[in-house]
């Protein structure tokens, strides 16, 4: 028993001294992009919300009058935008912690595993906060209706994040070993606003190109949020189960590489 409860609170004590590190990371993330000013907050939030305005005007000059499916247009727009920028910004952020803090890791406490959680948590906390206040704002200004099952549009905000995190973890893990690989990232990222379903749904799609286009992960997600966002649209050929793979596969390559590379520079 007395082992026991010594290996809890060492556990709990290593826990605290963690979280202590993740906290003051945050913090120093904060301070370091945004500054005292609230300009870089107001632009977290512009952002989509400017994507949505272009692509919106977009659709009237080309003559469609209404989403697929009648969908109104913000919450169409703004679930694909929103949840491709948050996964794209938590992915290049947390894969580029390592690198630019660099030298935190002279401290004992701090791994590059506590540098890309200090960036997940942020950007994570962000992108709810965008899409509650531009969807939220939509409904108060009669724009949009709210959420047909708003539980599951919180879930599905949830796995957004963890797979922005295996993502961003395995980004990181290869870009630490392959440096050239991070010249790819951006056109990659530029393919995916193409062909992760934020401007069409699945059914609008042939079956030949769904069966391509489903292997990735951020369609999956986007046809959830609207499923669980619009009445009356059913989950076609998506499932979390899949999404769920993606973040076990993609954190446990990401984590175990980041092991490895502490190792390399514990042996140096």
């Amino acid at each position: 028993m007395s082992i026991a409860r010594s290996t809890l609170s060492d556990f709990g004590r290593s826990l605290t001294v963690q979280g202590r590190v993740v906290h003051a990371l945050v913090l120093r993330e904060m301070r370091g992009r945004y500054g005292r000013s609230s300009l870089g907050y107001l632009w977290a939030i512009l952002e989509p919300l400017l994507l949505v305005g272009v692509f919106a005007l977009g659709y009237q000059l080309i003559g469609r009058r209404s989403p697929p499916q009648g969908m109104e247009f913000l919450p169409f727009l703004a679930t694909g935008i929103i949840t491709y920028l948050s996964l794209r910004n938590i992915a290049s952020r947390m894969s580029g912690a390592i690198e630019s803090n660099r030298g935190l890791l002279l401290y004992p406490h701090v791994t590059p595993f506590d540098l890309m959680i200090g960036r997940l948590v942020l950007e994570g906390a962000t992108f709810i906060v965008v899409f509650v206040i531009i969807l939220g704002g939509g409904v108060i200004l009669g724009y949009a209706s709210p959420p047909d099952d708003p539980l599951m549009v919180l879930v599905t905000l949830f796995f957004v994040v963890l797979l922005g995190a295996g993502v961003g973890m395995l980004q990181a893990a290869l870009t630490m070993n392959f440096p050239w690989i991070d010249y790819f990232m951006k056109p990659f990222w530029r393919l995916m606003l193409w062909t992760s379903g934020v401007f069409f749904t699945l059914k609008q799609l042939p079956m030949a190109a769904q069966d391509i286009l489903l292997w990735n992960p951020i369609l999956h997600v986007i046809e959830l949020m609207r499923a669980a966002y619009f009445p009356g649209v059913d989950i076609y050929r998506v499932s979390y189960s899949y999404v769920g793979w993606w973040i076990l596969g993609s954190a446990f390559i990401g984590l175990l590489c980041e092991r490895m590379f502490r190792d390399r520079r514990k042996e140096k």
